[in-house]
């Protein structure tokens, strides 16, 4: 439902907000693993912190001049949870950062969430489309994505199972990420170890 465009744009915003932590943390990509630590450590860079009230639940609390909260039992929380939260800040605050404020004008379906007519649980549910994309892209940028894809393929059999290790995340999600760009469309998926 989102736009190719926009997917890209997005993939762009995920790819910049993880190398501008990276440079600061003096990781590379290649050195960056997606635990819960080191997501911890990016979010600390982009002005974020975690917060163990969970109260209200999980989620994401902006705090005003580009400082957030993400309210979640660290202990417990998938990586993924963590990035989706950060999605949060990342594209859907309006004005808390610059790369937040671009994504948010952009067009998600055609139309601009400030003109258009659509309902709260309409833009209620691109908002969550977005900062699930950015969650993929984030964990799995397209480049190192695609090019684990490459390297556990075998006579088109894929091996989701393998990419997922690489990356730290479920296997549900690799699929979902192969699906943003089709991949799975000419191969075969295998779920071996």
């Amino acid at each position: 439902m989102l736009s190719r465009e926009y997917k890209d744009y997005v993939d762009e915003i995920a790819e910049k907000v993880k190398l501008s932590a990276l440079e600061l943390l003096g990781m590379t990509m290649a050195e960056f693993k997606n635990t819960p630590e080191n997501i911890r450590r990016v979010i600390e860079c982009l002005g974020g912190e975690i917060n163990p009230d969970i109260s209200n639940g999980m989620r994401y609390e902006s705090l005003g001049d580009g400082r957030f909260n993400i309210h979640c039992d660290f202990a417990s929380t998938p990586v993924m949870d963590l990035a989706h939260e950060l999605g949060h800040h990342c594209l859907l605050e309006k004005g808390n950062s610059q790369a937040g404020t671009i994504a948010w004008r952009r067009d998600l379906r055609g139309t601009n969430f400030f003109d258009d007519d659509a309902d709260g649980r309409e833009k209620a549910f691109y908002h969550e489309l977005a900062v699930r994309y950015f969650e993929r892209a984030f964990l799995m940028p397209k480049t190192e994505f695609k090019k684990s894809v490459e390297k556990y393929t075998i006579e088109n059999k894929i091996n989701i199972a393998k990419i997922a290790k690489d990356f730290g995340v479920p296997c549900q999600l690799v699929e979902n990420r192969g699906n943003d760009f089709k991949l799975w469309d000419y191969r075969q998926e295998s779920r071996q170890t």
